[in-house]
């Protein structure tokens, strides 16, 4: 059975391709390709603005949340490459406090959340990566397919 959809707002605040969006409590955040990640949230009359806008020092295909010690939130973001450094970039929400970084080989193509706190990273050579955290340190193992 088809069921109808409606588009009820569209959201201007990129300057180029939006690659990623995420809820968070009671946000919405977009990534995108301009090296911005923008904070959405309500208005008082139902509409959606930009609250807060991060920049990155380079443009980013994935933003997602990780809840590893169920704790404190962390925004993880890939796609990025400062220079030669291929990484993850970790930070706390909301606050935005840097929390350090996940190293590739090759640009990260795909993060995901697995369950008990698990995170799992594909790059560009066909490595895939496991993580876990283990109070303020990251325990790491590679896959290679």
């Amino acid at each position: 059975m088809y069921l109808p959809h409606q588009c009820i707002m569209t959201l201007n605040g990129h300057d180029d391709v939006v690659k990623s969006l995420m809820c968070w409590d009671k946000y919405l955040f977009s990534g995108s390709l301009d090296c911005m990640i923008k904070v959405w949230a309500s208005t008082e009359d139902g509409c959606l603005e930009v609250i807060y806008t991060h920049s990155v020092l380079q443009s980013l295909s994935t933003v997602i949340n990780w809840s590893g010690n169920g704790k404190i939130s962390i925004l993880a973001l890939s796609g990025m490459t400062d220079s030669d450094v291929k990484s993850v970039h970790l930070y706390e929400l909301p606050t935005f406090t840097d929390r350090g970084r996940l190293f590739a080989k090759q640009e990260v193509q795909t993060l995901q959340i697995g369950p008990g706190g698990l995170f799992f990273t594909g790059d560009q050579t066909g490595l895939l990566t496991v993580y876990t955290r283990l109070a303020e340190k990251w325990l790491r193992r590679a896959f290679s397919f």
